[in-house]
Formats: structure tokens, C-alpha cells, sequence
């Protein structure tokens, strides 16, 4: 719909035991494009956490967070505004579930990867 783009998988992130989901936005998808995305996947509010992304150099949630193993994400702090950290941390039921970044770590794409 006019307005409401999302460029996709890119910035739609289960957390690992799929019972929770992020939604990037800010850089190449649009806010509004929360709410369709929801429709589409006939997915509940509170299941699924918006995250801004605030750094052009981070212009995707896979290049920004990761979903790992046993319920922990690796995050890159610098790619979001202070309250999706914060949604992050309630996705997760704990800050100490986010594996924080240092910013060269960030800068070297670390959140692009795979978790078996």
C-alpha cells in the first residue's frame, strides 16, 4: 500500500523460539508498515516489538540483532533509539538475554549472521 513500505525479511526478526517477532523500521521500511505486516501474519500486538533503526549505516533489523540459541540475541546498541533497546529488553523478559555489541563490533556487521 502507498505509505506502508517494508522491504521485507530483512526487517521482520523472530526472537528463537518463535513466539515473539521484531519489526524493523526507519531506515528503508516505514512505521506504518507495522500493522499490515501484523495482518498479514495474523500476529497479536504484544507479540511483536518495533524497533527503530536510527543509523543509516545499520539500514537493516538483520544487520542490527540477532536471534541466538537458548533465548539471547546479540544486538548491536548503536543501530537503535533508546526505547527499542527498552522493547528489546521486554521481548526478552531480561536485559541480561541481549548480548550488547561494543561499537566496533557493530561497525564489522557482527549481527549478520546464523545461530544453530
Amino acid at each position: 500500500k502507498p505509505n506502508q513500505f517494508c522491504e521485507g525479511a530483512a526487517e521482520f526478526s523472530p526472537t528463537y523460539d518463535l513466539t515473539r517477532f521484531f519489526f524493523g523500521w526507519g531506515q528503508r521500511t516505514v512505521e506504518s508498515a507495522y500493522e499490515p505486516v501484523l495482518d498479514f501474519f495474523s500476529l497479536d500486538k504484544k507479540d511483536v516489538f518495533k524497533l527503530r533503526l536510527i543509523d543509516e549505516k545499520f539500514y537493516h533489523l538483520d544487520v542490527s540483532i540477532a536471534p541466538l540459541s537458548l533465548g539471547h540475541v546479540l544486538v548491536n546498541p548503536g543501530a537503535f533509539d533508546d526505547t527499542s533497546m527498552r522493547n528489546i529488553y521486554e521481548a526478552l523478559g531480561s536485559r541480561d538475554m541481549a548480548i550488547e555489541l561494543t561499537p566496533e563490533e557493530g561497525h564489522h556487521f557482527s549481527c549478520n549472521c546464523v545461530s544453530f
